[in-house]
């Protein structure tokens, strides 16, 4: 049992320094080189190397990390907007002030009111709209008017 033991321990050990030494080679510098001018030279390589790997990725997370913590500063004030306009669908929206359907440009993202004050819209919101980006028309030819959900519920 014991020799078993040996051998398996020997093999876990053999692995472990093989894989050592396959790292260290494939890192392509020999840092145990003490000239100056070839350790220098060495550096660059290494630097040449690490730009188009690990630096560009880091670079891209570091942007896309950034992006998002701004995007997420004004997710409070977007959550009491939502709250607030879905609290109008349910039992706000009459035929006085209909529901209303956020506007899309060219591309088809929202369009955002810049510098909102408090309590308005932060898209902009027009009547509801078909594919074509034509008001749509009820079964008399009129601009359909769409009243909140308790309305047709109730």
């Amino acid at each position: 049992m014991f020799g078993k033991i040996m051998i398996l321990v020997h093999l876990g050990l053999s692995l472990t320094f093989a894989t050592w030494a396959l790292v260290l080679y494939t890192n392509r510098i020999n840092w145990t080189d003490k000239n100056e001018g070839e350790l220098t030279a060495r550096m660059a390589d290494y630097n040449r190397l690490a730009k188009s790997g690990v630096r560009p990725a880091d670079a891209r997370f570091r942007e896309a990390r950034k992006k998002m913590q701004d995007e997420e500063l004004g997710r409070p004030l977007e959550r009491a907007w939502s709250a607030s306009q879905l609290a109008f669908l349910n039992s706000g929206a009459t035929e006085a002030n209909p529901v209303r359907q956020v506007d899309r440009d060219a591309n088809g993202a929202p369009i955002v009111i810049a510098n909102a004050p408090a309590g308005a819209d932060m898209l902009q919101m027009g009547p509801p709209k078909d594919k074509d980006g034509q008001p749509m028309k009820n079964r008399d030819g009129q601009q359909l008017v769409l009243k909140s959900h308790d309305f047709y519920n109730g």
